[in-house]
């Protein structure tokens, strides 16, 4: 039998000051979260 495995990442959510950062100087989305969505995709876990 296969097994699917999925991960869901949750985080809270930046201030409404960051988000209306440029997207090219704002910080939130551009630390761990991507890196850990790259990993687990790359291990074939749907993220």
């Amino acid at each position: 039998m296969a097994t699917q495995n999925n991960c869901i990442i949750i985080h809270g959510c930046p201030s409404d000051e960051e988000k209306a950062m440029d997207a090219a100087t704002r910080t939130y989305d551009k630390h761990w979260m991507p890196w850990l969505k790259n990993q687990l995709i790359a291990l074939g876990i749907e993220t």
